[in-house]
């Protein structure tokens, strides 16, 4: 396939890369060319795999001179054997002129041979002959000889791309465009670039992202080379980047109190007229439960695709919810307020987060009380008699010995909180009260008084890690190999709760026997999910909430236990219908 040059690219090649020491053009004084003085040329020879392009550049230094070249005579190439003696010649009529740039092909001549090239240049009775040696060139064969770039970065999050481009003809280099691609889409481009004869450039993407989740395969193209290229077919690398939602540690603080009270009143009163008398006696018991944080990093966009929590104890799951695509409550140039208030549970969600610098705030609150029974009575010859009952009921946690409360923002790029967790304190018991009679005008009253009410509290603080919730998609090299893990690792379910399906991911650094079984809180093998040798790597198992005989298990917690040489972890699972 026959190559073009153009202006940009001789100049470049002659001027800036300098490759061939080429000789000056010798101006033959004859009285056919009186103007030899004003003019003069310099060639280039460039080899393809099928022809060699001939390039003739002409210049002069007189403003009165004619156009160069507004016509040209004759073109001619000579090529030399090894005495110096002309072996091939060729005139060419018909030469391609632009921008004083006459470019003719001179076939197909030996590798390495000189060519001898000669140029007559004539307008009306005007006349120039011009001669020229020029070796032959091959023409830049340009290769991608690697490509640096993370494996594994999170969405949104800028990271570099390395490329080394080289030159493997080592006689005449080039400019060129580098461009990177995700797939067919277009990314970014270095234009401009120059690659001398043999070497080797290393140019960086910077502050590239990607968004979407999941593996993206990218790629680096060499195009637009001047000259262009003897060999075009190794312009291209592929690579893969792995891209995983951004996993953002918080710390938080962590607040509950459970009270449960007796309150028992007693009022006798007996007039001159008749007799009066109330009883009455009250039972409440209520939680009490606070979660506030931060987090710092990368900041969630608007709106916030979901937001989950669940907050158990040792009865079990007292509270879960969740909301998608959250819009915020009030909107300024640095934060975005949300706020999420459940009237059926009384639970309470309140996020802040600041634009500029990724600083989220969350707190998390939880109020509820169980029954209140109020019995009053009264009774005399004047009012009568009459008995109310009143009861109230809500839900109740009733905690004792610990509480979690997992919470979770996703935007689909960002994920932020974990799991926060307190062990309680032992019950802590109050009682007062007190009796009182008296008289008065012949009446007589008496009063008397107790409240007697127990409760358990606890606080704690710590670090809410994501990577526990199970988001984190093992990592995979530029090669398409997976990366080995560092060490035995059993992640958290997810999603947790589930409902009827939850997948589970463990990690090997090296083949091992591996047992994975799914128990229930009694202590009774539910199913077993893995008990044979697997090799090394990342893997995923989901149990899909059935028991060893095909039948749905029923909602409560489970534990997942994974046995193997040198370690063994066990994790809470939620099923809920």
């Amino acid at each position: 396939m026959r190559r073009r040059l153009s202006t940009s690219g001789l100049v470049a090649g002659l001027l800036v890369l300098s490759v061939a020491v080429l000789i000056p053009a010798t101006l033959l004084a004859e009285k056919k060319a009186p103007y030899n003085d004003a003019y003069s040329m310099e060639t280039l020879a460039l080899k393809g795999p099928e022809v060699t392009d001939v390039y003739a550049t002409f210049s002069t230094d007189d403003p009165g001179a004619f156009p160069i070249p507004d016509a040209l005579k004759k073109l001619q190439v000579k090529i030399k054997d090894a005495e110096g003696e002309v072996a091939f010649i060729q005139n060419a009529w018909d030469v391609t002129i632009s921008d004083n740039v006459a470019t003719m092909s001179a076939g197909d001549p030996p590798f390495h041979e000189t060519l001898y090239v000669k140029a007559h240049i004539k307008t009306g009775k005007r006349e120039v002959v011009l001669q020229d040696e020029t070796m032959v060139l091959l023409r830049p064969d340009l290769f991608i000889e690697g490509v640096t770039a993370p494996d594994e970065v999170d969405a949104d999050e800028p990271f570099n791309v390395e490329v080394v481009v080289g030159e493997g003809n080592l006689e005449f280099g080039a400019t060129a465009t580098i461009s990177l691609y995700d797939g067919t889409e277009f990314m970014a481009a270095i234009t401009g670039t120059e690659i001398g004869p043999g070497e080797r450039v290393t140019y960086v993407f910077a502050g590239i992202s990607l968004a979407d989740i999941g593996t993206h395969e990218l790629r680096i193209v060499i195009s637009d080379a001047d000259p262009a290229e003897y060999d075009d077919t190794n312009n291209e690398a592929s690579f893969t980047v792995e891209v995983i939602q951004h996993l953002q540690t918080s710390t938080y603080s962590i607040q509950y109190t459970n009270y449960t009270n007796y309150y028992y009143y007693y009022r006798y009163y007996r007039s001159c007229w008749g007799s009066y008398y109330t009883y009455t006696r009250e039972y409440g018991s209520w939680d009490d439960l606070y979660l506030n944080g931060s987090s710092t990093g990368i900041a969630p966009n608007a709106p916030i695709e979901g937001i989950s929590w669940t907050v158990e104890s040792e009865k079990g799951v007292f509270n879960t919810g969740s909301h998608t695509n959250v819009a915020p409550t009030a909107i300024s140039e640095e934060w975005d307020e949300y706020y999420l208030f459940d009237e059926a549970t009384w639970t309470m969600l309140s996020v802040n987060v600041n634009k500029l610098t990724g600083l989220t705030y969350f707190a998390f609150s939880q109020f509820s009380g169980s029954r209140v029974e109020i019995y009053y009575y009264r009774s005399g010859s004047w009012y009568g008699y009459s008995t109310t009952t009143v009861q109230q009921t809500a839900n109740y946690m009733d905690a004792r010995q610990f509480v979690n409360v997992s919470l979770l923002l996703d935007d689909d790029a960002v994920t932020i909180g974990g799991t926060a967790a307190v062990n309680l304190g032992p019950m802590q018991n109050y009682s007062n009260g007190y009796n009182y009679s008296g008289s008065w005008w012949g009446c007589y009253y008496s009063q008397y008084l107790t409240h007697t009410y127990n409760r358990v509290s606890g606080s704690g603080g710590g670090t809410m890690d994501p990577a526990g919730l199970g988001k984190r998609i093992s990592s995979m090299a530029s090669t398409g190999e997976v990366l080995l893990p560092k060490s035995v690792n059993l992640a958290g379910n997810y999603p947790n709760p589930f409902n009827p399906s939850t997948s589970l991911r463990f990690a090997l650094p090296e083949g091992a026997p591996v047992s994975l079984v799914v128990y229930d809180l009694a202590g009774r093998e539910v199913a077993r999910l893995v008990d044979s040798y697997i090799s090394e790597g990342y893997h995923e198992v989901v149990w899909d909430g059935r028991n060893a005989f095909g039948a749905l298990a029923p909602t409560g917690i489970y534990l997942a236990r994974m046995v193997t040489p040198g370690y063994a972890r066990t994790i809470k699972m939620v099923m809920m219908k």
